[in-house]
C-alpha cells in the first residue's frame, strides 16, 4: 500500500537503490488520497506540497540525496507536477446555508452561561472574519468595547488589543472589527453585553447578609475585599450627588449636628427637622444645619 505515511515505514526505502524509490514514490503520488466516511479524495496541493517536502528531508538525512533536485527523482518530479496540475487549486467549504444557520443559533441561549460563551466564541469568529482560531486564544475581555455609533450599539475590537493577537496586521487593510445590534433576539450586542457586564451586588443595594447566602462566606471582611473597590459608574454616581449639593437652596452652612440611631441608641442633636435621612439594614443617619 501506498496510502499516506507508509512510506515512512518501509525500511528498504533506507537500502533500495534509488532508481526503485523514484518509482514507489510515482505510485505513492497517485494512491496518496484523503479516505473518511465521505469516500475517497485527493489531498489540497498546499498538502501534497507539505508531505513532499518532508520526504524530502527524510531522505536528505538518511541517503543523503536530493529528492528535488537530483536527477534520479526526474520521474517521481514529474508526476508529482502532474498531481499538483490535476488536483487544481486548493478549495474552500461552501457557505453555510440558512437552515443549517438557523440550528446553529438555536442551540445558543443567553440565560446558559456555556452556551453564552459558545455565542461569543461564534460571533467574534463570524462578524471580524477570524480564521480557524486566529487570534482566538489571546483575547481578553476588556478587547470588547461596547459603544453607540449614529444612536445604534455596536461593538468594537480595540486598537491595541487587537494589534497584540493579529501577528504585525496593518490596522487599515480593510478588515472590519465592528459589529452593530439588531432588533432581533439574536442581536450580537446583547451577547457581547451580558459577557462582559460585571454585576457588584454591593452596588445593586443587596445587604452584606444576602451577599454572603450567594457566595457562602461567613464573615463580613471576606465580602469586603471584593466589594471595597468603587465602580466607575458608582464614582460618576458620586460626583453628580456632590455636584447637586453645591445648588442647595442653602448657600453657606455648616454641619452642625448627625443624629444616628442603631440597635437602641439614639444621639441626637438639635430638635429641629434633618435636611436629609439615610436609613438601611436597622441603621438611620439623619444630617442638620
Amino acid at each position: 500500500s501506498f496510502y499516506g505515511g507508509e512510506i515512512y515505514r518501509m525500511k528498504s526505502i533506507q537500502i533500495m537503490p534509488l532508481r526503485y524509490v523514484d518509482s514507489y514514490l510515482r505510485l505513492w503520488y497517485v494512491n496518496l488520497k484523503i479516505v473518511d466516511q465521505d469516500g475517497e479524495r485527493y489531498y489540497a496541493p498546499d498538502r501534497l506540497r507539505c508531505f513532499r517536502a518532508s520526504i524530502h528531508r527524510y531522505l536528505r538525512d538518511v541517503r543523503g540525496t536530493n529528492l528535488i533536485g537530483d536527477d534520479v527523482f526526474r520521474r517521481s518530479n514529474q508526476t508529482y507536477n502532474g498531481m499538483l496540475r490535476s488536483i487544481g487549486d486548493s478549495f474552500g467549504y461552501r457557505a453555510i446555508t440558512a437552515s443549517d444557520m438557523d440550528k446553529l443559533c438555536g442551540y445558543f441561549d443567553k440565560s446558559n452561561p456555556q452556551k453564552l460563551q459558545d455565542e461569543i466564541f461564534f460571533l467574534v469568529m463570524y462578524h471580524f472574519g477570524f480564521r480557524g482560531r486566529e487570534s482566538i486564544r489571546a483575547l481578553k475581555k476588556s478587547d470588547l468595547i461596547v459603544s453607540s455609533e449614529n444612536g445604534v450599539k455596536c461593538v468594537d475590537l480595540v486598537k491595541d488589543g487587537a494589534e497584540k493577537t493579529i501577528t504585525e496586521r496593518d490596522w487599515t487593510d480593510g478588515k472590519q472589527f465592528r459589529l452593530f445590534a439588531t432588533d432581533d433576539a439574536r442581536c450580537p450586542v446583547a451577547a457581547v453585553e451580558i459577557t462582559t457586564t460585571e454585576t457588584n451586588l454591593a452596588e445593586a443595594g443587596h445587604s452584606m447578609e444576602e451577599i454572603k447566602a450567594v457566595t457562602g462566606h461567613r464573615h463580613d471582611e471576606s465580602v469586603g475585599r471584593y466589594t471595597k473597590r468603587i465602580s466607575e459608574k458608582r464614582k460618576i454616581q458620586v460626583s453628580r450627588s456632590l455636584t447637586a449639593g453645591l445648588h442647595h437652596e442653602t448657600t453657606t452652612s455648616k454641619v452642625l449636628a448627625i443624629e444616628r440611631r442603631e440597635s437602641g441608641t439614639n444621639e441626637s442633636g438639635p430638635s429641629r427637622n434633618p435636611i436629609a435621612t439615610l436609613e438601611k439594614d436597622g441603621a438611620k443617619i439623619s444630617f442638620f444645619l
